[in-house]
């Protein structure tokens, strides 16, 4: 088996068929790949309607199904994790798709033998109701070709982007790290900062091979302090905080943290927690001018309790 794909699913009746389509339209070669659904205690079970669209791939192994109780996306990834027997696995959320290439690109790709340990991929966002792309955008600053791991974890820090269903991993690297299921904020980007910091080789493909479907919120709007707070202990002392990189992570991590603060803390609270967060109006401007932040985050690391009052009031 050259590939395996970890589908978590939870409520996800109404996409998971076109998610699991795609996926297999994107080759002709089943006998090399499988894709594990993992049904996260959803509320109505989608076995039945994976049994009557896809019941030739049920019967062949291609897709396998395994029910737990509802647990999060963390303990779902795990859970596919045990179960994947491919020499490299990837991720897949149960509402978006995947170009018609994806898997065709993917097992040429690995049959190339340049002893990788991660594939960077790229993805287009999209929102259906209104046939739209919306984006196309990368998870690296990483040029196509190969990249040591220090380099790649560097440029994927100046991305900002911790997507693993952009990433195909090594089976055994990837199985040496477990999904932290005490969070549900940026577990992706805990998992891969691990993923990167034990892999040796990277390759980034250039190739936009992801179609990630826009939701009505962004995580952003949900994140609270104190899951804030597990990536920030995660973080400290993993990164000189005066290089760079380090740098780029502070104005990520205060902007999340700023998102957390208008949303429940009163003004006393915020106002320690900037005093003690915040970089350098200089800094900011220069990780922006390099364009390592973009416009968003910058205002709200330049000028943001202007936009903690405006919140509240708006609110």
């Amino acid at each position: 088996m050259k590939i395996s794909i970890i589908v978590p699913s939870y409520n996800a009746n109404e996409t998971i068929i076109d998610t699991l389509g795609s996926i297999i339209s994107s080759t002709n070669r089943d006998n090399d790949y499988e894709i594990i659904v993992i049904d996260d205690g959803s509320d109505v079970p989608i076995e039945p309607i994976l049994n009557n669209q896809f019941s030739k791939y049920i019967t062949t192994g291609t897709i396998k199904y395994r029910y737990q109780a509802n647990a999060g996306v963390s303990a779902a990834r795990n859970a596919g994790l045990d179960l994947a027997i491919g020499e490299y696995i990837t991720f897949c959320d149960a509402d978006d798709l995947v170009s018609n290439n994806y898997l065709t690109y993917l097992l040429e790709l690995i049959e190339e033998d340049i002893d990788t340990d991660i594939y960077e991929f790229s993805l287009t966002t999209f929102k259906v109701k209104e046939n739209e792309t919306i984006n196309k955008s990368s998870v690296t600053f990483s040029q196509k070709g190969l990249s040591d791991s220090s380099e790649s974890l560097k440029n994927s820090i100046y991305a900002f982007t911790w997507l693993i269903m952009c990433r195909l991993v090594r089976s055994s690297l990837a199985k040496s790290v477990k999904f932290d299921e005490n969070i549900r904020y940026c577990e992706d980007l805990i998992y891969l900062f691990n993923l990167y910091s034990k892999s040796k080789k990277v390759y980034n493909t250039g190739e936009y091979l992801y179609l990630y479907r826009m939701g009505h919120s962004s995580a952003i709007t949900k994140v609270t302090v104190d899951e804030c707070l597990v990536i920030k202990e995660f973080l400290d002392g993993r990164l000189d905080i005066n290089s760079t990189e380090g740098k780029v992570l502070k104005a990520h991590l205060f902007y999340m943290f700023h998102s957390a603060y208008k949303r429940k803390e009163s003004l006393i609270p915020f106002i320690k927690f900037l005093w003690s967060n915040r970089l350098s109006p200089l800094a900011v401007y220069k990780m922006h001018s390099d364009g390592l932040l973009n416009r968003r985050k910058f205002m709200t690391n330049l000028f943001p309790l202007l936009y903690y009052i405006s919140f509240k009031v708006k609110k």
